[in-house]
């Protein structure tokens, strides 16, 4: 039987803080442009804490970690699959992906 892999088609992306920018408002709204066909969900600082206060054992590893984005990026991958896209990228088209192989996650960040 031939398993075609399968990424469900939503972008995370994560913003360190509350209010987010003018700069990065452009970026995202320019990222949904590009990828109609994708479901968004932004991840902040304030949803961070509210789903903390209701999961102790998540709180602990955060608790644990120095790095709050990797520690999100993670969780959120690992439990709902998707594309988690760096904040500052906004010319991404992920349906050019679709040759790329994976099952459930995969990470675009800045060329650095």
């Amino acid at each position: 039987m031939y398993y075609e892999p399968i990424i469900p088609r939503i972008i995370f992306q994560y913003y360190p803080g509350r209010r987010v920018t003018s700069r990065h408002r452009k970026n995202i709204r320019k990222l949904i442009r590009n990828n109609i066909e994708w479901g968004y969900l932004l991840i902040t600082d304030a949803d961070i804490e509210e789903f903390l206060a209701n999961n102790r054992k998540a709180l602990r590893k955060f608790r644990e970690s120095n790095n709050k984005k990797e520690l999100v990026k993670k969780y959120v991958l690992y439990n709902y699959g998707g594309a988690f896209v760096d904040i500052d990228e906004c010319n991404v088209k992920l349906d050019d992906y679709s040759g790329f192989v994976a099952t459930r996650t995969f990470t675009i960040s800045p060329k650095g």
